[in-house]
């Protein structure tokens, strides 16, 4: 601060320390000159090293890179603080965009094979991935045998890339899936193998598997019981009239989580334990826990009827959730 106060403006020049004066403009126009990057100073201070390691493989580094998992700028400062000169970012990218290509060729060729080896009937799962939660710039999808082998794939982007873009897409991060889906549903609807398909219900894409031309029948539609949950618990709710079903919500949503995703049972054991779900539940509520306040006989006697309601119109949503998930994809 200029120690103006009291004092006139032709006294400052006379009482301020002339080389204190200096070092502070110094130092106010160094605060305001830009400052060198973190990733500049780890660089430099990697190249003075006297002992330091230089990548020459520029492709072996690329396929590193991508099998890590990680981005061009994680690598250079992981391998810049380890004392290791990585390739340039121009040489990075030049070398990814020549591998990219051949990459996603030996991708659709594994996937052509393990679709080879499927025997019918089977049915796919489905979901979509997206390279970050909001505003994604890439969203690709995978359909999944039941064995769990990725059998197929397709991707879209709206990355403004160099050169020809075949999707020219430019609309909302959300609508992504359901162009992949359509795209993807053409090429396999008229397999005759394909009984069905499982996804999380999340975007509506069941429209997409109807076939018009009516010589095969439309693949049925499964969903993903991890996300039928929510629906499970809105019918509860329906059918919780006066809270006549109090405390059986956890117990009942565990019970439908556990039946769908039991291994060694067939659709029908499955659907037969739901449709025994009020014996099951009174079997878990009158188990003596030292924990747990055992609940009275005249609540139990008022579980009947809203209970038995409830699992009537569930038991359709039980087989539907009982062949697969999507968590694989």
């Amino acid at each position: 601060m200029w120690p103006t106060k009291g004092i006139q403006r032709s006294e400052i020049f006379v009482n301020y320390d002339f080389t204190g004066f200096f070092f502070h403009i110094i130092f106010y126009f160094a605060q305001q000159m830009p400052r060198p990057s973190k990733r500049k100073i780890q660089s430099r201070n990697a190249r003075n090293n006297t002992v330091h390691f230089n990548i020459k493989n520029c492709i072996r580094y690329v396929l590193s890179v991508a099998r890590c998992g990680m981005t061009e700028a994680q690598a250079n400062e992981f391998c810049l603080s380890n004392c290791i000169i990585p390739p340039t970012k121009t040489q990075f990218y030049v070398c990814q965009g020549k591998l990219i290509p051949l990459i996603e060729n030996l991708a659709r060729e594994c996937c052509a094979e393990e679709r080879m080896k499927m025997t019918g009937p089977y049915f796919i799962s489905y979901d979509g991935s997206w390279s970050s939660r909001r505003n994604a710039t890439h969203c690709i999808v995978e359909f999944i045998s039941p064995e769990g082998q990725i059998v197929d794939f397709d991707y879209l982007s709206r990355a403004q890339l160099n050169g020809p873009n075949p999707d020219n897409y430019d609309g909302p991060s959300n609508k992504m899936e359901d162009i992949l889906v359509e795209r993807m549903a053409n090429k396999w609807k008229s397999d005759s193998n394909l009984v069905g398909f499982v996804h999380d219900g999340d975007v509506k894409t069941a429209k997409f598997w109807h076939i018009d031309i009516g010589v095969f029948p439309d693949p049925v539609e499964f969903h993903d019981p991890g996300h039928m949950k929510k629906t499970i618990g809105r019918l509860f709710d329906k059918h919780n009239t006066e809270r006549r079903l109090y405390g059986l919500k956890k117990i009942v949503l565990g019970q439908f989580s556990y039946i769908c995703k039991l291994q060694n049972c067939s659709i029908e054991e499955k659907v037969q334990r739901w449709e025994n779900l009020e014996a099951r539940v009174l079997k878990i509520v009158t188990t003596v826990h030292p924990n747990k306040k055992p609940f009275s006989d005249d609540l139990i006697q008022t579980w009947h009827d809203p209970l038995k309601g409830f699992i009537d119109e569930t038991i359709n949503l039980v087989w539907m959730c009982s062949y697969a998930d999507t968590q694989k994809n």
